[in-house]
């Protein structure tokens, strides 16, 4: 299924009907971080119609940790994102709290594609 995550629209349907929605996009414009809570938002709405129950993973990134010094860092480590990446916080602790999903945050080190990454 193909959409635009500048347009929940486009997906809204299609993910009313699944049990599991992964959110993995991400767009670099000045819009990129309201888009990307639009999307969020959605996939949440979409939790409450449709396939049940539904799981809703969340793709960040490791840069939420900061500079670890080489550390080894858990799912109960605190974050400590660098800027460029502060916002992420937020979106992973709102995609996680809802009540209509189960949320579940991933957190690989590169996410490549579309030629760059």
């Amino acid at each position: 299924m193909q959409g635009d995550i500048g347009d929940p629209k486009s997906y809204a349907d299609a993910a009313e009907e699944c049990s599991v929605l992964v959110h993995a996009a991400f767009e670099s414009s000045a819009s990129a971080v309201a888009k990307d809570k639009s999307a969020i938002d959605a996939l949440i709405e979409a939790g409450r119609r449709g396939a049940q129950p539904k799981t809703l993973i969340f793709t960040s990134g490791v840069w939420v940790h900061g500079d670890t010094g080489g550390k080894l860092v858990t799912s109960r480590t605190p974050l400590h994102p660098i800027k460029l990446v502060a916002w992420r916080r937020r979106t992973s602790r709102w995609s996680c709290t809802r009540r209509t999903v189960r949320g579940l945050v991933i957190r690989p080190g590169c996410v490549y594609g579309g030629g760059a990454g």
